[in-house]
């Protein structure tokens, strides 16, 4: 997971701790850290193998199918070869943000999505 969406969700818990609030803490949403990693990584882009270590995320070419059918990102794939321990070869697909209308239309949902969440987790 990001770190600043990790720290961000840390501070919203700790501070409905502090103050004794029952409010619920919305994690992020897997849009929303997808969203975060690609805009990161730039145009070097990210595979499933990368997206389970960076947030536990299991089904990447899910949500890069609904950013792209339903928010119509372009998005770039290149096949990856890949060799497993025992020797055998597979392949991942990587996806990344190349054009700059898409980038920005990633950078407004995410801004989006995080509104949306500080705004469940306020009016709990």
């Amino acid at each position: 997971m990001s770190i600043k969406i990790v720290e961000r969700f840390e501070r919203r818990r700790t501070d409905n701790e502090l103050s004794g609030k029952p409010t619920p803490t919305k994690p992020p949403f897997k849009k929303e850290l997808c969203l975060d990693q690609l805009l990161t990584l730039g145009v070097s882009g990210l595979n499933q193998l990368e997206a389970f270590s960076a947030y536990g995320g299991t089904c990447l070419h899910t949500v890069i199918a609904q950013l792209a059918n339903d928010h119509d990102f372009l998005i770039h794939r290149q096949r990856e070869h890949y060799t497993h321990r025992a020797g055998g070869k597979t392949y991942f697909t990587r996806y990344s943000l190349t054009d700059e209308r898409s980038i920005e239309l990633a950078q407004e949902l995410k801004a989006s999505l995080q509104q949306s969440a500080e705004a469940i987790c306020v009016s709990s």
